[in-house]
């Protein structure tokens, strides 16, 4: 490992230690980080291990006073997810505030019920013999 002049602290997601660990950032990963501080490591000796973890903090190597375990070799690009993640939170917003209100307007609506707005939904449905035969009833009663 060389040729890089930024080191990235890292907390692991595998890690239950939850140590930070001092990992090679080359610029070709740096230019990657905007947003997302999503990456994942290698290192260890182990060239196949591949772990994610999150950049807590990047600073030139030599302000560096950790050992450097290993490297970056990849940023996540969560965008796509955010996106989606943000219109689903919208969606579901939208949908509650659309519950709410429809639950007051009933409310409102159930208020001038009456005898009358009956005897009008029947003539609206004059095929509806059920809705007939209720408002009938309705109006032998009394109001």
């Amino acid at each position: 490992m060389k040729d890089f002049n930024k080191v990235a602290i890292v907390n692991l997601f595998d890690d239950y230690a939850c140590d930070d660990y001092a990992v090679a950032l080359y610029d070709d990963e740096a230019k990657l980080i905007c947003d997302s501080w999503l990456v994942v490591v290698n290192g260890w000796g182990n060239e196949n291990a591949r772990v994610l973890g999150e950049i807590k903090r990047v600073f030139p190597i030599e302000d560096c006073d950790k050992e450097i375990v290993g490297q970056v070799i990849g940023v996540v690009n969560m965008d796509a997810y955010n996106k989606r993640h943000i219109e689903e939170k919208r969606l579901k917003e939208t949908a509650e505030k659309k519950a709410t209100i429809e639950k007051e307007l009933e409310q409102e609506i159930n208020k001038y019920k009456t005898v009358t707005y009956y005897e009008d939904m029947a003539k609206k449905y004059p095929n509806n013999s059920r809705l007939q035969d209720l408002v009938n009833k309705l109006l032998e009663l009394g109001e």
